[in-house]
């Protein structure tokens, strides 16, 4: 059961970010960040890397491109 488990649990994490990687295709703006080391709770987890996206959305709309 480990290693199947193991299996499923990659299989899930690819159909995960093949979705994500779908939903950021339907917009010529979008932007997908992974952040491995943060869990559910990014914001908590890692927030340096939520300023940092803000930050680089606002300076893109603050170049107008």
């Amino acid at each position: 059961p480990g290693q199947a488990a193991q299996k499923r649990a990659a299989q899930l994490q690819a159909l995960w970010q093949d979705m994500h990687r779908e939903i950021v295709g339907q917009s010529s703006d979008a932007k997908h960040v992974l952040v491995e080391t943060s869990g559910h709770f990014m914001q908590r987890d890692q927030p340096e890397a939520i300023v940092d996206a803000i930050r680089q959305m606002l300076e893109m709309i603050g170049d107008g491109t």
